[in-house]
């Protein structure tokens, strides 16, 4: 990879005395400039921004289990899709906690939950809850 970038940037070695955390910054920075419509005066930007998910989005399953439903380093956009159940008897409503992974992975940051209510009283593992993630994460029943 380093070759490839030393190679556009048409350099014989990189600069490694950068921040990383800084250097993010900046892309973020300049991606944000190109998408609010900053025009470049001097025709000098070619570029071609893509965004990545740096780290798994994940959802709590049946307990403390998690299962990863956007995995790191998924270009973005990304939409996903999975299919969940109920895990007990006549439930009638299920909690969806969405966690991204932190630098450490065992560490779980959470980004949110959500209620799925109204699920018609069934035997566990009848009712399907398929649960959508992207940007923003959704939730379609379909029971039966």
């Amino acid at each position: 990879m380093k070759n490839i970038v030393l190679g556009i940037c048409k350099r014989n070695e990189n600069y490694s005395d950068i921040n990383p955390l800084e250097a993010a910054v900046h892309g973020e920075a300049l991606e944000r400039a190109l998408a609010s419509g900053v025009k470049d005066p001097f025709r000098s930007l070619d570029l071609l921004t893509i965004q990545i998910n740096a780290h798994n989005i994940e959802i709590r399953a049946d307990g403390n289990s998690f299962v990863p439903i956007i995995d790191r380093n998924t270009t973005l956009p990304a939409r996903r899709e999975m299919l969940f159940t109920t895990a007990n008897d006549n439930q009638t409503e299920a909690l969806i906690v969405v966690y991204e992974e932190g630098d450490d992975e065992k560490q779980l940051l959470l980004l949110g939950y959500f209620k799925v209510v109204g699920i018609p009283p069934a035997a566990k593992g009848v009712p399907k809850i398929i649960v959508y993630g992207h940007r923003c994460f959704e939730c379609a029943e379909s029971y039966g």
